[in-house]
């Protein structure tokens, strides 16, 4: 997810036109591109990549990312875009950069152009373990109805006019904010009820941080529009509710932004196969304490206030930064009718050194 935060007078304009592009937008003869495959690590922790093409023939991978209103590209490529029209500051989860404003270049996805606005932000687009030179923001993808279908491995580009088959699963409408498309549904954890559509976060949602004492929940098992599902991981952050990648990976997904409407068709109520969501680089190794108790608990090395059936998992640490090995840890248990609530402490020297458990313990439930 990206957001503005200051812009020069110029940039601020070229940048309203970008971020609301997508109201004026008119699909009638939009040539689509044909189907493209849906990389391996996404939804399972991993961004949601594409290989677009230059003019002068060179491909580069992009993120999708329906949370940013705006395309961006690699600062490496300014040098080829020409003159800068201005500058801004861009605002994700992780960072704070100061970006420059140029004319965007032509954009194609199996040969056809992409719509886009006709200007571009450029930052640095690196991730952890993944090769990105872009991000491919909501001012080219809203002009698209995206079909995301994790079980054929497929990214479809539908007819919008086209998408009213029962097949697809619950209809859900979408609205638009600040170029951010939302729904009006209550998220995991909370109450809130406009959350995001975000296929840039990699795992099943986000939620403001007031809202839990924790920087990351496991939870066990949630009720959610009619449907059940499990293991779901959901991260804390500043302000916002977010729908991620994770989770609609979980359905066979249509985003049909032109007509402003999202169906959503259950597949299964976990995660992929082979996720590795608990070991993403942004919320810090997750699986190795959470193996290491597992291990504890089938030797009965626990005391016995450790719940053993299913229960909600709240990862606590002193440092959250995602930058940082987490070496202090502790994980809080809650199951579902019970205001018992277990804490195991956890400890380790380096990201390398295994955890040891500090101290377990239960608080009794409120009279």
């Amino acid at each position: 997810m990206l957001r503005t935060q200051t812009l020069t007078s110029f940039g601020f304009f070229l940048l309203l036109v970008a971020s609301y592009c997508t109201a004026a937008t008119n699909t009638t003869c939009t040539p689509l591109p044909s189907d493209v495959p849906i990389n391996q690590e996404a939804g399972r922790g991993g961004p949601l990549i594409v290989n677009l093409g230059l003019e002068s023939g060179e491909e580069l991978p992009f993120m999708l990312d329906t949370g940013a209103p705006v395309t961006t590209i690699d600062k490496s490529l300014e040098p080829k875009l020409g003159k800068r029209f201005g500058t801004t500051n861009i605002l994700s989860l992780s960072d704070k950069q100061s970006c420059g404003i140029y004319a965007a270049p032509k954009l194609y996805l199996n040969g056809t152009p992409l719509l886009i606005a006709s200007n571009i932000i450029t930052r640095n687009s690196s991730r952890p373990n993944f090769r990105i030179m872009g991000i491919l923001g909501m001012d080219c993808l809203g002009h698209y109805c995206l079909q995301l279908d994790f079980e054929a491995g497929k990214l479809r580009f539908l007819d919008p006019e086209r998408t009213d088959s029962p097949d697809l699963g619950q209809p859900f409408p979408i609205a638009f904010w600040a170029g951010y498309p939302i729904i009006h549904r209550p998220g995991f954890v909370g109450a809130r009820t406009n959350v995001m559509i975000d296929v840039g976060c990699n795992i099943d949602g986000l939620i403001p941080a007031r809202d839990i004492k924790a920087f990351a929940v496991l939870a066990s098992e949630r009720q959610w529009s009619g449907q059940t599902y499990t293991n779901l991981l959901v991260a804390a952050v500043d302000h916002v509710n977010v729908l991620g990648l994770r989770f609609l990976a979980r359905h066979l997904v249509t985003l049909n932004f032109p007509k402003r409407v999202m169906f959503l068709k259950p597949v299964r109520p976990g995660p992929l196969p082979e996720d590795r969501s608990l070991t993403s680089s942004r919320l810090g190794d997750l699986q190795s304490p959470v193996q290491y108790l597992e291990c504890l608990r089938n030797r009965n090395q626990l005391p016995g206030c450790f719940p053993y059936e299913p229960c909600d998992i709240y990862f606590e640490a002193r440092s959250p930064a995602s930058s940082k090995p987490l070496r202090s840890l502790t994980l809080e248990f809650r199951r579902t009718g019970d205001s018992t609530r277990f804490y195991c402490k956890l400890q380790r020297k380096s990201e390398t050194t295994p955890w040891t458990l500090k101290k377990c313990w239960e608080t009794e439930p409120r009279p």
